[in-house]
């Protein structure tokens, strides 16, 4: 799946109440990590989690054929890595 705001910064300026001062907010796309359903073997992109929190689990429903599942999520190399497994797998 190709992530069509890979690289956009987008600037917004807003009046501050205080004295003056102007905010920029910045928004970056969130990143994202390819998971395979279990039961279809389909691949598709998730939005991955901060790297604060993890490691955490997720319960997420296949994109492709709606089964649930739940994808563990973890930090390996300052990169949140991830794999999913069905419900009912141990």
């Amino acid at each position: 799946m190709c992530n069509s705001f890979a690289a956009v910064t987008s600037h917004r300026k807003y009046d501050s109440p205080l004295s003056g001062i102007f905010l920029t907010l910045t928004s970056t796309p969130p990143k994202s990590m390819e998971v395979t359903c279990p039961s279809c073997f389909e691949s598709f992109d998730i939005p991955a989690p901060p790297v604060a929190e993890v490691p955490c689990s997720l319960d997420y429903d296949c994109e492709v054929c709606c089964r649930p599942m739940m994808i563990e999520c973890w930090e390996e190399d300052s990169e949140v890595v991830a794999n999913a497994r069905g419900i009912g797998e141990v």
